[in-house]
């Protein structure tokens, strides 16, 4: 079995919490909420600074990119 990683990408000192990417395990991967082709390999959440549970994304994106295009269409 296969943990999947947490890695912060962002910190936001205003809203004091962290923009935090997870690693989807590859028998869970379904295709990219956006673009569709490639396989999602990362969900993405926030994590407050007064919290131990991120708050995640239930869809998955192939990269940050296709996130960000998801959210300002």
């Amino acid at each position: 079995m296969k943990i999947p990683t947490v890695v912060s990408i962002r910190r936001d000192p205003f809203g004091r919490g962290n923009v935090i990417r997870v690693s989807v395990v590859p028998s869970d991967r379904k295709a990219c909420a956006w673009c569709g082709g490639s396989p999602g390999r990362f969900t993405y959440g926030w994590l407050d600074d007064d919290k131990t549970r991120p708050t995640l994304d239930n869809r998955s994106f192939c990269g940050m990119d296709c996130r960000l295009s998801y959210y300002t269409r």
